[in-house]
This record gives C-alpha cells, sequence and structure tokens, in this order.
C-alpha cells in the first residue's frame, strides 16, 4: 500500500511541472538511482524507476527508455520480494502497450495486475485497471461483458469518490461508441451532453466528450459547426503540457478531419493531413495510430483511381494490423483490401487483360471485415459491405446469394433511415 501511496504522490507531483521541469527531473531521477545503488536501497531504485519510466512516456515519449525502466523495476521486484509495489509496475506497462498501440500486451498487464495484484494499488488505480480490462472487451465488441465489468467496478468501488471518475469516463465511452456505430443518433447525443456536464472541458476526460460532440455532429449532418469545432480543436491539442496527449490528441483529430473529406469524395484535402498524421504517428511511436494512418493513406491512392498502390500499402502493414490492431482497425483494412482487389479487377477487366484476382478471394476478405463490423454493429460499414457482395455475387451470375445481401443492404439501409427521421423530429442538430 506504502508503495502505491509513493506512486500516486509522485504522479500528482509531476503533472503540475512543465515539460523542462520534468526533463530536469529525469536527470535527478538518474542521480538518485545511482545513490540508491550504492546504499543498496531497492525500494527506492524500483520507486525512481517506475518514476523514470512515466517521465519517458508522458515528456521524451521514448519507448526504449521506458520499457528498459519497466524492465529494471521488475526486476527488482522479483529479486528482493518487492510484492508491495508488482501491481503498480503491471499498470504502469498496461498503459505503455496502450499508448504504442499493443491492446493485446495491454490487456495481459492488466489482468495480471486485477488477477493477482489488486492489493498493490490504492482503489482509484484498482478501479482504473478494472476500467481498461472492461474498455478493451468494448473494442472487440463485447459491450455486455464490459457493462458487467463496469457494473462489478462501481458495486465494489462505488464508495470511493476518487474512483467514480475513471468509471463514468469509461462507461460513457463504451457506450457512446456502441451508438455512435449504430447511428442511434438520440442515444449518442445524450450520452455526449452527460459526459460534458460530468467532465471538466479542461482535463482529458472532457476533450474527449467534446471530440465526441464533434463525432455526433458529423454524422447528424451538422457539419459546419462540427467542422469549426474540430478546426479550434485541433489548433488547442498543441497547447496540452502532456506530451503523450498532445500528440494522440493531434493525430486523432487531423485523422478524422481526412476521414470527412474522404467521406465528402475529396481525398486532395485529405492528403496533406494525412501524411502530418503519419509523421506524428512514426515520430512517436504510436502504432495504432500509424497503421490507421496508412490505411487512410491507401484509401486516398483508391479514391485516385491507384488501385494497386493502395494495395501495396495494405499488403505492408496486413500482418502487424491482424496481430495487435483493435477489431475496428482489422475489419477496416479487410473492407479496404477488398475495395482495392475489386477495383484493380474492373480496371483490367475494363482495359481487357486477364484477371489474376479471383472474385472469391475479395469475398474472402468482404466476409472477414463484416464479421468484425457486426461484431462491433457498426452500421455504416456493414452497409458497405453488404453492397459489395451483392454486387460481386450478381457479377459471378450467383443470383440466391446476391439477392440475400440485397435483402441484407436494404433492411440495415430502412432501419437507418428510420432513426435518421426520428432524429430530425425530436432533437434539434445542434446540440
Amino acid at each position: 500500500m506504502l508503495s502505491s501511496w509513493l506512486y500516486r504522490l509522485e504522479r500528482t507531483r509531476s503533472s503540475s511541472k512543465s515539460n523542462d521541469d520534468k526533463n530536469s527531473e529525469m536527470t535527478k531521477i538518474d542521480s538518485l538511482i545511482e545513490k540508491s545503488k550504492q546504499l543498496n536501497l531497492t525500494y527506492i531504485q524500483t520507486m525512481c524507476e517506475l518514476s523514470k519510466a512515466r517521465l519517458a512516456l508522458e515528456v521524451k515519449h521514448d519507448p526504449v527508455e521506458c520499457f528498459e525502466s519497466l524492465i529494471k523495476s521488475s526486476s527488482l521486484n522479483i529479486n528482493n520480494g518487492l510484492q508491495g509495489i508488482v501491481g503498480t509496475t503491471d499498470l504502469m506497462y498496461a498503459s505503455a502497450w496502450s499508448v504504442y498501440g499493443s491492446a493485446a500486451l495491454s490487456s495481459l498487464y492488466t489482468q495480471l495486475q486485477i488477477t493477482y495484484h489488486e492489493k498493490d494499488v490504492v482503489a482509484d488505480d484498482a478501479a482504473i485497471g478494472h476500467c481498461k480490462l472492461a474498455y478493451q472487451h468494448a473494442l472487440q465488441g463485447q459491450y455486455d461483458q464490459a457493462i458487467e465489468i463496469l457494473d462489478a467496478v462501481k458495486e465494489q468501488f462505488g464508495h470511493e469518490h476518487g474512483a467514480l471518475f475513471p468509471w463514468a469516463q469509461c462507461l460513457g465511452q463504451i457506450l457512446h461508441q456502441r451508438a455512435y456505430f449504430r447511428e442511434e443518433r438520440l442515444v449518442a447525443s445524450s450520452i455526449t451532453r452527460w459526459l460534458r456536464t460530468v467532465m471538466d472541458e479542461n482535463t482529458p476526460m472532457g476533450t474527449d466528450a467534446e471530440y465526441r460532440d464533434v463525432l455526433n455532429g458529423l454524422q447528424c449532418g451538422d457539419v459546419v459547426r462540427a467542422v469549426g469545432k474540430l478546426y479550434a480543436m485541433i489548433d488547442g491539442s498543441t497547447e496540452h503540457s502532456n506530451t503523450t496527449i498532445r500528440h494522440q490528441n493531434q493525430t486523432q483529430y487531423l485523422l478524422k478531419f481526412a476521414e470527412y473529406h474522404l467521406k465528402s469524395g475529396n481525398p486532395i484535402p485529405a492528403l496533406p493531413l494525412v501524411l502530418t498524421c503519419l509523421t506524428l504517428s512514426e515520430k512517436f511511436h504510436v502504432m495504432e495510430d500509424l497503421y490507421m494512418t496508412q490505411v487512410r493513406l491507401a484509401e486516398i491512392f483508391l479514391c485516385l483511381g491507384m488501385a494497386e498502390r493502395a494495395i501495396e500499402i495494405i499488403d505492408r502493414i496486413m500482418s502487424q494490423v491482424l496481430s495487435t490492431g483493435s477489431l475496428h482497425l482489422q475489419s477496416t483494412t479487410h473492407l479496404l483490401y477488398a475495395k482495392g482487389q475489386y477495383a484493380q479487377l474492373l480496371a483490367l477487366e475494363k482495359e481487357g487483360k486477364v484477371v489474376g484476382v479471383e472474385l472469391e478471394s475479395i469475398l474472402k476478405f468482404l466476409q472477414k471485415a463484416n464479421a468484425g463490423f457486426e461484431r462491433l454493429e457498426c452500421l455504416e460499414e456493414r452497409l458497405e459491405c453488404a453492397y459489395l457482395q451483392s454486387r460481386i455475387y450478381h457479377q459471378m451470375g450467383l443470383i440466391a446469394e446476391r439477392n440475400k445481401f440485397a435483402k441484407v443492404y436494404r433492411k440495415l439501409k430502412e432501419g437507418r433511415d428510420l432513426a435518421m427521421r426520428s432524429f430530425e423530429h425530436d432533437l434539434p442538430l445542434t446540440v
């Protein structure tokens, strides 16, 4: 328990410092580590290594230094029997892997902390661990399991005031993600209003709520307000004192703006935005953002009629996406790869050339994409998959299969149109 208290004290103190102060503190920590080694104060040494890892993550954004310090801390814990600090180290590992884009490893360390070392951290951090696990379930489309975990968090930690904030944020994020993917505009807008009410807009939680309000606006057709707000958030993201959050926010906002241009049929304005995201995600080693940025770059090439170039980009990252990417990223990659192959096939047929891509191969990628989007309940992407599947089966002369997916498309679209009419009748567009 003492280790958790010390860790939280260090975190609270460091959060109020500027980047220059934190860089200076890194030097002081190195000096303290050397003195701890000389005096054989392993407890102080491992605490310093954890502090160093956090500063490397937040300020220097150096994964090598971050994980080097975490490994040293883990080694000290094991070799010296410092069981009281193992849970804190696991939670730090989970945060680091979450930043650097490995959902699987982040989930692994979260579950280690919850299962074996929950008492090593104070209630606030224990609640964060459970919330991380719930959100990881939601990213895989396991919404019911995620809600069950959050219900248990509320029951176990509801008396701890500090534990309610991560619980409320995580619950709002999961419910909004599901409603947004389903295009349940009334529900998504209500959740966003609730998040904006309970969260301080000057905190990362409040910023997330404002971003979700932008997503609602773009989906509901309130484009002028949403785009204006997105511009303001892009400008404001450069002022955040936390390096990690600053660059993640910049990439997220720029990428969403690029997606807006792509959906509007304007790939050229999206190109410089995507290239900026590519630079940021590569420089700061945020792999999930890097892969999604490359997928959007491939989509730009596809919109410009360069299907072969788009396929080359997807081919380069497919194995990494399938091994470390989120379900949404994997499904988006499968869908774009299928669209690229189909566009290439149509272009070759138009030129009278021999087609090397089999329609069955394209259908396999569409089936994988649709399976992921169905789990996540992504209505727009499911519509696109059903349309392409119906079109390809028609081209193959398989009428029964064509009609099957045409009916799926029609049913999904009718539900979408009904939801949109209900939204326009019951709620003004400006939230």
